[in-house]
């Protein structure tokens, strides 16, 4: 009677080919998908510029602040300087508004089951975010900037 053979040997070769298929198999399983990958970027960089734009939130009440102080020293001053204030104060605002309404639309679970989908979505609202940051930076360099001359002006 014939010995049977083994379907898979584990002594040399066939321990060696074994251990071969099963890294292959965890290598292709092992694989991600890209789509998968780009909405992690996404909502990794939306996520990012969203913090550096809330970290202004202060910054910007602050400079608010200091501005409503300047216009009130000013008020008997140059009509000109006073109309600067209020569009650099206004120009906060919309800036503080813009990032709140952001906010209260941003969808941070998945949008739809197609990863495309959402894909489409986050690209979108990094756009989105992206412009409050910019709207965001501007309207702090400019407020900052004014202030730092009225100030040396003063002294």
């Amino acid at each position: 009677m014939a010995e049977r053979m083994p379907l898979i040997r584990w002594d040399g070769m066939g321990a060696l080919c074994a251990v071969a298929a099963a890294s292959l198999w965890i290598l292709v399983g092992g694989c991600s998908d890209p789509d998968t990958d780009l909405n992690e970027r996404l909502r990794s960089d939306i996520t990012l510029i969203h913090d550096q734009v809330m970290r202004q939130t202060g910054l910007i009440f602050d400079l608010r602040v200091r501005l409503g102080q300047l216009r009130k020293a000013l008020e008997n001053d140059l009509q000109d300087q006073g109309r600067k204030i209020d569009e650099l104060s206004e120009a906060l605002e919309e800036a503080d508004r813009m990032m709140f309404a952001w906010m209260n639309q941003y969808q941070t679970l998945a949008v739809d089951d197609d990863i495309g989908v959402d894909n489409a979505y986050r690209q979108e609202q990094l756009e989105a975010i992206r412009s409050v940051s910019r709207r965001t930076d501007t309207a702090v360099s400019a407020a900052e900037q004014f202030i730092a001359a009225a100030e040396a002006d003063a002294l």
